[in-house]
């Protein structure tokens, strides 16, 4: 098997993007500064100092940037679920599962902060494929939940659908005081996990009465 062409060298002051972290965060800028409609895959290669084919090898499509982590840290979750032990504390089973699906280093606050700044700004970003992606994280955690209680009526799917949904809130409000570097990592995780506690722990508990 042939092997692949290398990038080719950069042009005057553009160092060379070679890793996953490089193109991504370089396309984030771009996003940012151009807006995503505006930025093509041809500017994106440009600003990292590679090939448009060499953009490709690590994007499927410029989309794929912005929801990079998105499936990644889902599946995560959806393992740690599995793997939990029945008849566990089913609030600490999900806030450990979270945790654990946060990978991220200080390295990664601009890249986060920009998503951010376009999610929340830029009305460019076709908004609806998120939407699974977000559901989808907060379903598997309600789902857990869910099946700790002896019954699986109104009152317990709204508990469970509460914190399925609040986790998912709480982690987003953390996340974005990290990456404003207002907090540090694991205080803002640690925040995460007394904040869900606390707003959640008393209703989890009556689910299995």
């Amino acid at each position: 098997m042939t092997a692949p062409e290398p990038p080719p060298p950069p042009g005057p002051g553009r160092p060379r993007a070679t890793t996953h972290r490089a193109i991504r965060d370089a396309a984030m800028r771009e996003f940012a500064a151009h807006g995503y409609a505006a930025t093509s895959v041809e500017r994106i290669a440009q600003a990292a100092g590679i090939g448009r084919n060499t953009f490709f090898r690590y994007f499927p499509t410029k989309l794929d940037v912005l929801g990079d982590d998105y499936t990644a840290n889902q599946e995560v979750v959806a393992q740690h679920l599995r793997d939990a032990p029945a008849g566990g504390d089913v609030l600490e089973q999900v806030i450990e599962a979270v945790r654990a699906s946060i990978r991220y280093d200080d390295a990664d606050r601009e890249f986060y902060r920009l998503r951010l700044q376009v999610l929340a700004q830029d009305p460019t970003v076709p908004h609806a494929w998120a939407r699974p992606l977000v559901s989808g994280w907060a379903e598997l955690i309600a789902s857990h939940v869910l099946a700790s209680a002896t019954d699986t009526g109104p009152r317990n799917r709204a508990v469970a659908q509460a914190v399925g949904y609040g986790m998912r809130g709480v982690l987003a409000s953390v996340l974005e005081a990290w990456s404003e570097d207002e907090l540090g990592l694991g205080a803002a995780l640690d925040l995460l996990a007394a904040t869900v506690r606390e707003m959640f722990g008393p209703a989890v508990r009556t689910l299995a009465r």
